[in-house]
């Protein structure tokens, strides 16, 4: 039976909560200013300076050089793909004119170089001589919106090759140097993992891609608002982030663009040839379609307040977790915490119990008014071990008996210490039943 108290909310990572400041901000441009920004009257132009001065302040929170740096997407699986897929995109214009101009038959280059449609023409013959396009690096522990665009993408001629991780979930940068190819076009290493809460050491990782004119996409979608940064530092090409991960909206998200970079339109390379996916001239021509002015201002207003509050709430939530973890490791025998103990954001607690199942005691949790995750909310339902605690080493067992907390503004010392209570009991009770092997 549901407990009839207030449940306590523990999974911030999937998705938080809207800030009532961010509300605020947005209410005006659901009634009042409500033009489309792309219109020249007056409703219009009020729009389309709201939206910019909302561009300014992620520009700003992120520490880019130029608002114009940033583009805005439906949320941060929509910015991973235009971060990957764009960029591969104008790799992808002189690889496929290279291909044309030796191919048999192909068509004529114009003065100007090969057109999409001009090149269409050898799509067929470059798969068929199985030449690669590139050669792609990422971590095991993407989120899984980049894992499966990676798998498609491996399917379209790219050699994706994935790097590992420690059994604290970090990177190794050496590693990145020494699988670092001539034919390497792009690497993508997350900022913060979702599931264990990981730092990366991207700035190290991104200094050595930079060097060597490599594409570098970061999602940032777990960092921004918990980690302190700025995209200039990172030596990334491309960062993603999203509104409702840091008490903005669902349904928005942005992409961060070094000005150095060419980012071609968001398209399909599945398909012959490579073409716009959406055509239209909004977002630098970059993201068609009418902007949602409303969430651009709450995911704008969201993120100055995360940034500018981040020392001070980062701490805060620190000092809970150690608490938190303390008290569970006095409560529970046997209780696993996984990740790196420094390089970790905050907010996150990932703990597993050996012959266990996290789905059962995420209900049994649920039941108790505690709300919490085995993982990745994307991937809710799937049963089968988690590939970032698999890339990490942990045996099945463990990571089979996994959750995750996340906290958030509103969690409290009071909520973690029931919580830790609450858990303990889940344990004992589980461990009665349970019929998998512990060791």
């Amino acid at each position: 039976m549901f407990s009839n108290r207030k449940p306590i909310y523990l999974d911030c990572n999937a998705t938080t909560p809207v800030r009532p400041e961010v509300q605020r901000a947005m209410e005006p441009y659901w009634e009042n200013v409500f033009g489309n920004p792309s219109s020249a009257h007056r409703y219009g132009q009020e729009a389309k300076a709201a939206l910019e001065l909302s561009r300014q302040k992620v520009a700003r929170s992120l520490g880019a050089k130029n608002p114009d740096e940033i583009v805005f997407t439906s949320g941060g699986t929509e910015a991973n793909v235009l971060g990957i897929r764009g960029t591969l995109g104008t790799h992808d214009r002189g690889y496929f004119s290279v291909i044309a101009s030796g191919a048999a038959g192909a068509t004529k280059q114009s003065q100007k170089g090969d057109s999409f449609n001009e090149i269409a023409t050898t799509s067929t013959e470059l798969r068929s001589r199985n030449d690669k396009r590139g050669h792609i690096l990422a971590s095991p522990i993407e989120h899984d919106s980049i894992v499966a665009l990676l798998e498609q993408l491996s399917g379209e001629g790219y050699e994706v090759e994935y790097l590992g991780v420690d059994q604290d979930g970090r990177v190794d940068p050496e590693e990145v140097k020494a699988k670092v190819r001539a034919d390497t076009v792009l690497t993508a290493v997350m900022y913060a993992n979702n599931e264990t809460g990981v730092i990366e050491p991207i700035a190290e990782i991104g200094r050595f891609l930079r060097e060597r004119g490599i594409l570098f996409h970061v999602d940032a979608v777990q960092a921004a608002g918990k980690i302190p940064f700025s995209v200039q530092d990172l030596g990334a090409t491309t960062v993603a982030i999203s509104g409702h991960k840091i008490g903005g909206p669902k349904g928005i998200g942005a992409l961060w663009i070094d000005k150095a970079t060419t980012l071609s339109p968001h398209h399909p390379l599945a398909s012959s040839p490579p073409r716009p996916l959406f055509p239209g001239h909004q977002e630098g021509g970059l993201r068609a379609g009418t902007q949602n002015v409303a969430f651009a201002v709450g995911l704008g207003a969201a993120l100055e307040l995360a940034v500018k509050e981040l020392p001070g709430f980062m701490s805060h939530l620190a000092s809970l977790r150690r608490s938190f973890e303390e008290k569970i490791a006095g409560l529970i025998e046997d209780a696993r915490f996984n990740g790196h103990r420094e390089f970790r954001v905050a907010n996150t607690t990932h703990v597993s119990f050996a012959g266990l199942e996290g789905k059962n005691l995420m209900i049994a949790l649920d039941l108790e008014g505690v709300l919490v995750s085995t993982g990745s909310a994307c991937a809710s339902g799937v049963t089968k071990a988690s590939r970032v605690l698999a890339a990490m080493g942990l045996e099945d067992k463990w990571s089979r008996g996994s959750l995750r907390f996340s906290f958030g503004r509103d969690t409290s010392l009071e909520d973690l210490d029931q919580t830790a209570q609450i858990l303990a009991k889940a344990v004992r009770s589980q461990r009665k039943l349970s019929v998998l092997p512990s060791d």
